[in-house]
């Protein structure tokens, strides 16, 4: 199984019924700060198959916005013992 890194996704765009996307890695910073990227790779699916992956990620949002949610609840819990 191949893994890549990626650290953005860009040129959505679809081809004969195709959504491809362009995968981005940052290789380097510019001196005004702005990240240097790189396509790295190239991902094509079905439309039903980016439908389900645009599922997925909406229940992988949640699910940290929530995470975060509550570490913060903890926090604020555990300062105003102190």
């Amino acid at each position: 199984m191949k893994q890549e890194l990626v650290d953005a996704i860009t040129n959505v765009r679809v081809v004969a019924g195709i959504i491809r996307m362009d995968l981005m890695k940052i290789t380097g910073q510019e001196d005004d700060g702005k990240y240097i990227f790189e396509k790295c790779s190239e991902i094509a699916m079905s439309t039903a198959a980016f439908a389900q992956s645009v599922r997925t990620f909406q229940e992988v949002d949640k699910e940290l916005r929530e995470r975060a949610a509550n570490q913060l609840e903890e926090k604020d819990k555990k300062s105003s013992k102190n």
